[in-house]
């Protein structure tokens, strides 16, 4: 198995840089963000935008899956 690693210095510098007020218009903190929230809120956007699929197929969806 291959372990990835990513650079991201430019965005810690830019989080570092700005100021509170610009904090809370563009939001850098991502420690904040709640991660499964945010992976369904993104699954049901990939299925609606991406895959076209109507939202009605979600139960349908779920218990295919689950078997």
């Amino acid at each position: 198995m291959k372990e990835w690693h990513f650079k991201n210095n430019n965005f810690l510098a830019l989080q570092r840089s700005i100021s509170d007020e610009e904090n809370e218009i563009f939001y850098t903190d991502v420690s904040k963000i709640d991660t499964a929230d945010y992976l369904k809120n993104y699954v049901l956007g990939v299925r609606h935008f991406v895959c076209k699929e109507d939202p009605s197929t979600l139960p349908r969806a779920k218990k295919i899956h689950r078997m």
